[in-house]
């Protein structure tokens, strides 16, 4: 569990108590902040009343008394399908945070955490995301550089261990991207684009602006990886190279070619893509191909050597119900 003393003395509103609202409930209660919870559901509420935390029960002197709402990322902050307490805390003016920029707070702001050098690495697309992350994480580990996988993969953000000297590699969603405004991962990647989660974004665009705000606030050193299989991802890679803000790689699995800006040396480099070569059955498919690619870039990127990180694709062990081969016959 990740605790801090940034959040001492602090009063939040955890807005929905799955998963994601029980670990940050938890680690905040840990960290010596105040904690108010609620959820729609009343026997969620009945199970919630057993704990430490203090039941929301809307009243002025309670919004008086808070900081920061933290919603669920299943609940709704924009338009007409909004929750009423969202509602209620902009006429309260009240702010409303992600878990990703409260995790980015204990990264930046934290004593203890800053002094270690630890770095993000955030994933977030349609498809691909649970593989690249666990991929990712796979050749960090055996390649002896720590790592941590949380996010929607496994591990909530605030539940997951507390490491030293490495890697963080979260799988992040739309929903979660929603409320996140300075969230700031060393590595942003988008593993693709395509429709999805149209009833609570409407349109593909809004869909996109959510899921490009991982882009949002890279600097000199960071880098954006990004698979243009759609236009709005090419759009969005034109706008990058144009601002030069960070590092940039981008693929076009159609063209087979990646093009990648330095922004060290102000440079911009465009290749022919080589074909990966493994033999593991839980990475077979082309679309598993520009999983490896994307993959391999990131951990490239912080200076581990290729040769060495492709010797470990074929011991990686693939996500359940995936694809496995369960039969190997040569009269087949």
């Amino acid at each position: 569990m990740i605790t801090s003393n940034y959040f001492s003395n602090k009063t939040f509103l955890i807005l929905g108590m799955g998963k994601t609202g029980t670990s940050l409930s938890n680690a905040l209660h840990k960290s010596h902040a105040n904690v108010l919870y609620w959820d729609d559901n009343p026997q969620i509420r009945r199970k919630c009343d057993k704990s430490n935390l203090i039941k929301f029960s809307n009243t002025k002197k309670q919004w008086e008394k808070i900081d920061y709402i933290i919603p669920s990322p299943g609940i709704s902050i924009y338009g007409n399908t909004q929750h009423k307490l969202i509602s209620l805390s902009r006429k309260y003016n009240k702010k409303i945070v992600s878990e990703l920029d409260l995790f980015q707070d204990v990264i930046s702001k934290d004593i203890k955490m800053n002094q270690n050098n630890i770095k993000i690495i955030a994933v977030t697309g349609t498809n691909g995301k649970s593989t690249i992350v666990s991929l990712i994480h796979h050749l960090l580990k055996s390649n002896g550089i720590p790592s941590s996988l949380i996010g929607n993969i496994g591990n909530s953000i605030f539940n997951s261990k507390y490491i030293v000297n490495g890697f963080y590699v979260i799988e992040v969603s739309s929903y979660q991207l929603e409320t996140s405004k300075f969230f700031s991962p060393n590595i942003a990647i988008i593993s693709n684009l395509s429709s999805d989660h149209l009833s609570r974004h409407k349109n593909m665009k809004n869909y996109f602006n959510q899921k490009s705000k991982i882009l949002n606030n890279l600097v000199h050193d960071d880098m954006a990886i990004l698979n243009c299989n759609h236009k709005l991802i090419k759009l969005k890679v034109l706008d990058l190279f144009k601002n030069k803000k960070s590092n940039i790689v981008a693929f076009d699995f159609v063209k087979n070619e990646s093009r990648f800006y330095s922004s060290k040396k102000n440079t911009l480099i465009r290749k022919k893509l080589r074909k990966v070569k493994y033999n593991n059955p839980f990475l077979f498919g082309e679309h598993n191909e520009e999983n490896v690619q994307i993959a391999l870039n990131a951990v490239a990127s912080i200076g581990l050597k290729k040769q060495s990180l492709k010797k470990s694709l074929n011991n990686f062990i693939g996500l359940a119900h995936r694809q496995e081969l369960i039969l190997n016959n040569k009269n087949l």
